[in-house]
């Protein structure tokens, strides 16, 4: 913390840091997989700095893209972002602006929006699937995964006997998984939220076999208008938009339906 980020001393010590990783990377041949990002979730007051750390890396590594989760759309206007990640909240604000549309939630994101919040329905989480198809999303990041801390990681924090981090993040935000003796053990939330992952391929499948403005129609008759402001009032509309899915795949491949 005592390290000015624009300085020499911190500059060198990246030139060094990334210079090596590259080499490592590109050893490993899995460099072009890599993203790289600067800063979580900048906002205006940060341009400046940002624009100055933005700069170093792109004299250290001019060939790559950066992208970081934002909610201000001037960063990637200013050129400060390659690929911007917009907080679900603000999607609208970078839909048919970027090239490539990815998003992300916090814990924050709670009222109206899609989550996987313990005190969440599941179909609040599994809706996700379908929003990201129907705007075409490229990619979703997430937080967290396994983040047994407070914030900063001050302290540890079981999650078994404190599911907001000692009041300081909304139940169920920094983790999907609890610790188990041979391994993480699943939450409810992680596996809903893969059902709707796989919720979102079949809609890809289908997009292949008929179109997309056709697989758009049949969702939308289910479900109504996709946005990332609304879900589903009960469980037995989504359940039936993946029937009404899986029928119509089986259809096409000439298969029954439990088959798809």
């Amino acid at each position: 913390w005592d390290t000015d980020a624009p300085g020499p001393d911190y500059v060198q010590f990246q030139h060094q840091h990334l210079t090596a990783l590259r080499t490592h990377l590109q050893e490993l041949q899995v460099y072009d997989q890599f993203y790289f990002h600067i800063s979580d979730e900048p906002v205006e007051k940060h341009q400046d700095s940002y624009a100055k750390a933005r700069q170093i890396f792109r004299d250290i590594l001019p060939e790559k893209q950066v992208f970081d989760a934002l909610s201000h759309v001037t960063f990637y206007d200013k050129g400060l972002v390659d690929i911007p990640v917009p907080v679900t909240r603000t999607i609208e604000d970078f839909r048919g602006k970027v090239p490539e549309l990815w998003t992300y939630y916090t814990g924050f994101q709670s009222f109206m929006y899609s989550n996987r919040l313990i005190s969440m329905a599941s179909r609040r989480n599994r809706i996700l699937g379908t929003q990201l198809f129907a705007y075409d999303v490229k990619g979703f990041l997430q937080w967290a995964f396994n983040f047994y801390y407070t914030t900063l990681s001050r302290e540890v924090c079981n999650p078994y006997q404190s599911s907001d981090a000692f009041g300081e993040f909304p139940s169920g935000t920094a983790y999907m998984v609890y610790p188990g003796s041979d391994g993480p053990v699943l939450s409810i939330r992680l596996v809903t939220f893969n059902e709707g992952l796989q919720d979102m391929r079949a809609m890809q499948l289908l997009s292949s076999l008929i179109g997309r403005d056709e697989t758009m129609a049949l969702v939308e008759a289910h479900i109504g208008t996709v946005d990332f402001t609304h879900s589903p009032h009960s469980d037995a509309v989504l359940l039936g938009l993946r029937e009404a899915i899986n029928s119509k795949i089986a259809i096409c491949l000439g298969q029954d339906s439990q088959e798809v």
